[in-house]
């Protein structure tokens, strides 16, 4: 069977993490017979070496015009099956295809878009993608019921195919040199709580940097964020202005995946606060580097990280600080959720998302060759 990807948005931070996991995994499958990546060549050059792999330098920009016209690009190649990790779908592709859903935020929730215009973007183009792809993968049984919710589609056609931290993601023996190396270039404390998210309105950043505000006081650890700012946002502007005003708290825009391994190794524990994910990966990242964890209560974090975390009400202020307080107090339990945390991490792997992901290709290829 021969593939197609859509590589084109292998350097996104959600998605690209996905794109750049999955490829290698595909490769090996002896199924799999040749791969096409759609996307700029030196995007996708470290695929060089794949016999397996073909680059079709592809420089249309996401979401734009050009994009939906270019459909014929898509349409020539040559490709059982193309693959499509997000819903921005050319309009007039007539390929068979599968299509990835990670979330439908931006349609049950305008009110996180940062313009009315994406709301109705992703309202159109989540539907056609979801009535036009033979098959339909989600990240989450949580994303899974969202699309059966809010659409007309078949449950068989709809597959989980669970996400995973990259083999980086491990920990690190204590003392290890690169850990003080990164240490030093980023000024790190002895003691920090790490939030690794870009700053939008549905990561729900602003509670937890009102509830260590609160409480930064009675504990020795300072919070260290790590994600680039929505500043198309209003109240994301009025909240990166508070974070660059209070010294207890660091934002890195940017660091590289080397580098964020080595946070996760050092710092006390992660948080995630999010109102709505469609599996929120980073904590799952810091558990494979055997590292604490509280998230918000929501349905897809429930779902993958089960009774292995600290949980709080996304929006009660209130039980956020009382989980800082005491994973920060606690030194004990958060050894506890670390090991635990660590455990239930290995359970997840780009080996079974690939070989779900190929199940599903070879799903859609018989459906086109029975129609």
């Amino acid at each position: 069977m021969k593939i197609a990807i859509d590589a084109r948005m292998i350097n996104h931070s959600g998605i690209g993490t996905y794109i750049r996991n999955l490829i290698p995994e595909i490769a090996r499958d002896a199924s799999i017979k040749e791969i096409t990546l759609v996307g700029k060549s030196r995007d996708l050059s470290s695929f060089n070496t794949n016999k397996k792999i073909v680059i079709l330098d592809c420089n249309i920009p996401i979401y734009s015009l050009k994009e939906q016209l270019s459909a014929k690009i898509f349409n020539n190649l040559d490709a059982d099956i193309v693959h499509f990790p997000h819903f921005n779908i050319p309009y007039f592709l007539n390929k068979k295809n599968v299509v990835t859903i990670h979330d439908i935020i931006p349609v049950k929730h305008p009110e996180f878009c940062s313009t009315p215009l994406l709301h109705f973007y992703a309202s159109i183009f989540v539907r056609r993608a979801i009535t036009r792809a033979e098959e339909i993968l989600c990240v989450s049984s949580a994303t899974k019921k969202d699309i059966l919710d809010n659409y007309d589609v078949a449950p068989r056609k709809v597959e989980v195919t669970h996400i995973a931290p990259a083999p980086e993601f491990r920990p690190f023996e204590g003392g290890d040199r690169r850990l003080e190396e990164i240490r030093e270039k980023y000024n790190l404390p002895k003691e920090f709580i790490l939030c690794v998210s870009n700053i939008y309105p549905h990561k729900n950043i602003g509670l937890l940097v009102e509830a260590y505000r609160q409480v930064k006081n009675s504990i020795a650890a300072r919070l260290v964020l790590v994600g680039k700012p929505n500043l198309k946002s209003r109240s994301i502007g009025k909240l990166m202005r508070i974070i660059s005003e209070d010294r207890d708290i660091m934002h890195f825009p940017y660091i590289s995946q080397e580098e964020l391994v080595s946070f996760y190794n050092l710092a006390s524990f992660c948080c995630m606060p999010s109102l709505c994910e469609g599996f929120g990966l980073p904590p799952l990242e810091a558990m494979a580097c055997k590292t604490a964890v509280i998230v918000s209560k929501i349905p897809a974090l429930a779902e993958v990280y089960q009774d292995n975390c600290l949980y709080f009400d996304p929006h009660n202020l209130e039980e956020l600080k009382k989980a800082i307080v005491d994973l920060s107090s606690d030194k004990n339990k958060r050894e506890e959720f670390a090991e635990r945390g660590f455990v239930m991490s290995g359970k997840y792997s780009w080996q079974k998302t690939a070989r779900l992901t190929i199940n599903a290709y070879q799903k859609a290829y018989e459906n086109s060759h029975c129609a």
